[in-house]
């Protein structure tokens, strides 16, 4: 028998007092949810850390995934850190006997129409008592059907609205809190606009979050084709489904977008730890970090920088704020003051630069190209290749088939034939 948590009301915070509830909140410590990775000393790593800065900034939840499953999530399998289902349940169990809470990501962008079959809803009610049991706080999710199926099959599960739902409106705020989510984390095209974060606050009495580390660009061309192919490839594929190519080739655009120029640091999504107050009384109630491919040493390592509140000193990485391979640097102490023009002004950016050199002389002062040389033009050019290779995928499988047979050949020395 599947265990049931009392149905909590979750109705939204309104009307003229609810500005004090929420300034009571931002006046405690800054909330985190951090990234899973099924590593057994991570959760030792976390309570370390709020110990240590607990009493300014504190993981309060850990979210994560099976790497492939039937509904997916919002990253490829080929990705993340593989464990048995068991070991899922039993890390979340350990995740609540620490007192971290656990959202289960069910936030592929795309599912087949799967969530509104009778297979597929069977298998969610199972999959969501056995969350329910191992004491999962809520789900993140993504499918405005999945989001009411939760609430009707488990409602002692919250459920929040994923950031590939691509909230960014008031109305959207408010359709989603219809369906019962109780959290929003915020498109990330959002994330610089302070007039428009300030609305949203106005709006709603929601739990408003924002990725603190995606080095996404704003207004990403590739976003929903990128969290699509994700979506897809968390899932289970028929033998003999390659998703090197297609996944490639957005990886491939991907790289190009952000190392076509180091202005193109400053056009991405993340935020300095040093900048999290400002959020903080924008209204922001809750900041998530990215990193599930991390590994765990280095995802200890960011998770400790945005709860210290503090950059590393000098032009560090990138990918010290989100991993990953870049040919940048930042010199991310010096961006005081980076974002006082998006706190005054009307954002414009969508509209295209134009004649606004904000970040491009911003960029000059504070991002450098990596010491070891010219990474960036190697990135580029890596990543050209691999996308023309990705858009004639037959030509490169006949290649490389070419290419083991000369290889063989060669191996086997001429051959010559059998007399008798």
């Amino acid at each position: 028998m599947s265990r049931r948590v009392a149905a909590v009301d979750e109705r939204v915070i309104v009307g003229p007092w609810a500005d004090g509830v929420r300034a009571l909140g931002a006046a405690g410590a800054r909330r985190f949810s951090a990234p899973c990775v099924w590593d057994s000393g991570l959760l030792e790593g976390y309570e370390r850390l709020n110990e240590r800065y607990g009493d300014r900034a504190r993981v309060v939840e850990v979210y994560g995934s099976h790497a492939s499953s039937r509904f997916g999530s919002g990253r490829a399998a080929m990705v993340l850190p593989r464990v048995g289902d068991a070991a899922v349940f039993r890390w979340i169990r350990a995740a609540r006997r620490r007192g971290f809470a656990f959202s289960y990501l069910l936030n592929a962008a795309c599912l087949g129409g799967d969530e509104g079959t009778y297979a597929g809803q069977r298998e969610l009610r199972a999959l969501l008592g056995r969350l329910a049991d191992a004491g999962a706080e809520r789900v993140t999710v993504t499918s405005p059907l999945l989001m009411e199926f939760v609430r009707a099959c488990e409602p002692g599960l919250k459920v929040g609205a994923s950031v590939i739902c691509y909230v960014d409106s008031a109305r959207k705020l408010e359709f989603f809190a219809s369906l019962g989510a109780d959290r929003v984390t915020l498109d990330i095209d959002v994330t610089r606009n302070f007039p428009l974060l300030r609305a949203l606050r106005a709006s709603s009495g929601l739990e408003l979050g924002l990725i603190v580390n995606s080095l996404c660009q704003l207004g990403c061309p590739l976003k929903a084709h990128h969290y699509n192919l994700n979506a897809h490839f968390s899932q289970p594929q028929e033998a003999g489904a390659d998703a090197g190519s297609a996944l490639s080739h957005v990886g491939a655009r991907c790289m190009i977008q952000n190392h076509e120029d180091r202005v193109r640091v400053l056009m991405s999504a993340w935020i300095r730890p040093e900048d999290l107050d400002l959020y903080a009384q924008t209204g922001i109630d809750h900041f998530k970090i990215q990193g599930r491919g991390a590994r765990p040493e280095n995802l200890l390592k960011t998770v400790e920088m945005y709860l210290r509140g503090e950059s590393p000193p000098g032009a560090v990485p990138l990918a010290a704020f989100a991993g990953g391979r870049t040919g940048f640097r930042v010199k991310a102490r010096a961006m005081t003051g980076f974002l006082d023009r998006f706190m005054r002004t009307p954002y414009r950016c969508q509209e295209g630069c134009g004649s606004c050199r904000h970040c491009h002389d911003w960029a000059e002062r504070v991002v450098t190209e990596e010491e070891d040389g010219d990474v960036a033009r190697q990135v580029v050019d890596g990543a050209r290749t691999m996308a023309a290779a990705a858009v004639d995928y037959q030509a490169r499988i006949d290649a490389l088939a070419a290419g083991v047979a000369t290889k063989l050949q060669t191996k086997r020395g001429p051959v010559r034939a059998r007399t008798g």
